[in-house]
């Protein structure tokens, strides 16, 4: 054994350097179970030692290969003492639920210590890591590791601060520092790795690492601060934070992981990772702040699951598998985050409720945003552009607004609704999809309103859907269809505009609908309805269309002060039979209409029925018989004024004259008298 003493940069240490033994002796995989299996095997074996503390078991001199996925040496259940020393373990060494082991002066390619207690690790030579698993109380010291590092991982604080790992133990040279039970303090910039157990108020900066499992970890710790930290080429995390608090990551470069960790902050900082999970993890993590960072990842950007009231706000997230991610997680604020090239989700929700997903800017992805089994979030002013997929996507999701988003150049739909309810839509355009701009299936008791749809391959698809409300919306450009019923039942059109559609409305095979004080204009096809029952198509404008309305296959619908104009063909019909009046027998307004209303309450009397199916035309067009007797009428009035004028004024001038002598009579008695 060479002894070899270093200057540390705080005390002097001793460095054992294993010793290189001339001829290692060729062993199986060694297995042992139990204080007695062990006892078994040493005397089997020929091990020295009986298992006491004062003589223990020695295993030494072998070199131990293993096969593909099984351990050189696996050691369970032992209470007893032993020691494993100068041995060349090929595979790894595991020791679980295993006290009062000791490994040294060895090379290994990995240990793996778990649900252990009171183990020693010194002076071993490690091409890959040490794992420290729900285990207390382990000493590691003087121990080289190459292309690995020191793995804690616990369930209690225990698991954590109960340790002895010096700083003796290194990687490539530099130092692993190990804090625990701190309170103030800087750690050096030397550092090969960073471990704080149930700490606080640590500055940690300026540290650049590669090539580790695990870079820097925070269990239990508090208040710290890491900044302008590297590091690369990792297999697992760069920096973690368990079950640690109040903490704040900025200006770094890493792969970011928290558990059970809440207000936290990870601002200002980049991470570009290759074939990992996720680039920022947060799991059963809450109110943490994760903005302002920069994302290029193979793996998911950034990720939480089982995670509430969140802020995940102005990433530049690019080329993730998806760029942001949450499962069963609520509450969250999603807002202002660039994500693009994402090869399957821009932002995915997975039984997530009342989140708010704001003025993000996604594009170049699968599904720009999906929601799947999550109710009662806002969808508000994004921007969703995607070649592959769909611009928003809610699937068995209810009760969820979208509003004022721009979905533009979609691969599929714009907005699709699937197996969803009780949604609202609003305000929001829709352009240029290369299917359906506004699309449901499956989905009822939705409220589409005031939306832009524009230039897509079909502008609205209902299919499968009852109960919904398509109201006041914008529909034009739209290469086939405006609005596209079909199999669909109870569902209300009113109040929407379309114009220079091929097929501005089209329904096929659907009952109970209301159209109503819609506008068709300047479409191919203003309303084609085949297969329609039971349904009220009234006060709508059809005007300037190539086809006002076809219609086949159809009863027992109710047409009624629809106004039909100028267009080249008002109406097709065939093998149909419906009311084209309303109660007061009312009918539809028609331009190529040439009867007249004979008895002037504007409804017309002659060349009925119109277009072969309305009796009751409303038109402005007053017959001649109607005019001839109203000029009589008129005469014969002004004849009796004057009549009455003339006789009125001939008794006026009789009464006036007999007044005057009536009058003239009294006053010659009085004359009498007075003589």
């Amino acid at each position: 054994m060479v002894l070899t003493l270093i200057a540390g940069c705080f005390s002097p240490f001793l460095l054992y350097v294993p010793s290189q033994v001339d001829a290692y002796t060729p062993h199986d995989p060694i297995s042992i179970d139990g204080d007695a299996d062990f006892a078994a095997q040493a005397a089997s074996e020929g091990w020295p030692g009986d298992g006491s503390e004062g003589n223990p078991y020695i295993m030494e001199g072998y070199e131990i290969e293993g096969y593909i996925d099984q351990d050189s040496i696996n050691i369970n259940s032992t209470d007893v003492h032993f020691i494993i020393q100068d041995m060349k373990i090929i595979r790894r060494a595991t020791l679980q639920n295993v006290n009062n082991g000791t490994i040294q002066n060895c090379i290994f390619s990995t240990i793996h210590i778990s649900y252990s207690n009171n183990s020693k690790i010194y002076h071993n030579l490690i091409n890959g890591t040490i794992l420290l698993w729900d285990s207390v109380g382990i000493e590691a010291e003087n121990n080289t590791l190459n292309r690995g590092n020191i793995f804690l991982y616990g369930s209690q604080i225990e698991h954590w601060n109960t340790h002895n790992i010096s700083q003796s133990n290194t990687i490539e040279g530099k130092p692993i520092y190990y804090l625990k039970n701190r309170v103030g303090g800087t750690v050096p910039g030397d550092a090969a790795q960073v471990i704080l157990a149930n700490c606080s108020d640590i500055l940690v900066e300026d540290i650049e690492l590669t090539e580790l499992y695990s870079g820097i970890s925070l269990a239990y710790s508090s208040n710290n601060q890491l900044t302008n930290i590297t590091t690369s080429r990792f297999s697992n995390w760069g920096i973690s934070l368990y079950h640690s608090n109040n903490n704040v990551i900025n200006d770094c470069t890493s792969i970011f992981s928290l558990y059970y960790s809440n207000r936290n902050v990870i601002v200002n900082c980049s991470s570009t990772s290759q074939s990992h999970g996720n680039t920022i993890l947060a799991y059963y993590s809450h109110n943490n702040n994760i903005s302002g960072n920069t994302i290029r990842s193979d793996s998911n950007g950034i990720s939480l699951p089982y995670s509430n009231n969140n802020t995940v706000t102005n990433n530049n997230i690019s080329y993730c598998s998806t760029g942001i991610s949450l499962y069963l997680s609520n509450d969250s604020l999603l807002s202002g985050n660039n994500i693009n090239h994402s090869n399957h989700h821009g932002i995915q929700l997975f039984s997530s409720h009342r989140n708010h997903i704001s003025y993000n800017n996604i594009s170049e992805t699968g599904d720009a945003i999906s929601l799947d089994e999550s109710n009662g979030n806002y969808i508000t002013g994004n921007i969703v552009g995607t070649d592959r997929g769909r611009g928003i996507l809610l699937d068995t999701s209810d009760q969820n607004i979208i509003s004022q988003n721009i979905a533009t150049d979609n691969g599929i739909h714009g907005i699709s609704l699937v197996n969803s309810m009780n949604n609202e839509v609003t305000g929001n355009e829709v352009l240029q999809s290369f299917y359906n701009g506004l699309n449901l299936f499956n989905s009822s008791r939705n409220t589409l309103i005031e939306n832009t749809i524009r230039s897509n391959d079909r502008g609205i698809n209902i299919l499968d859907s009852n109960r919904n409300k398509i109201i006041n919306n914008n529909i034009s450009n739209n290469q086939r269809t405006g609005i596209m019923v079909e199999n669909s039942r109870r569902n209300d059109i009113i109040g929407n505009s379309f114009e220079g559609n091929d097929n501005a409305l089209q329904v096929e095979t659907s009952s109970f609908l209301n159209i109503t004080d819609n506008e068709f204009v300047e479409n191919h096809d203003g309303l084609l309805l085949n297969s329609i029952e039971n349904s009220t198509i009234a006060r709508n404008l059809i005007r300037d269309n190539v086809q006002g309305m076809t219609l086949r296959d159809s009863f027992d619908n109710v047409f009624h002060h629809n106004h039909f104009t100028d267009n080249s063909d008002q109406l097709f019909h065939v093998n149909s039979e419906n009311t084209w009046h309303d109660e007061n027998n009312e009918g539809n307004y028609w331009s190529d209409y040439e009867g007249y209303d004979t008895n002037g309450d504007g409804i017309g009397d002659t060349s009925l029925p119109h277009n072969g199916v309305d009796n009751h035309p409303i038109t402005d067009r007053g017959g001649f018989l109607f005019i001839n007797i109203l000029i009589i009428f008129i005469i014969i009035a002004v004849i009796a004024v004057v009549i009455l004028s003339f006789m009125w004024s001939r008794k006026k001038k009789k009464d006036d004259a007999q007044k005057e002598e009536t009058e003239k009579e009294d006053t010659e008695p009085e004359k009498e008298e007075n003589h």
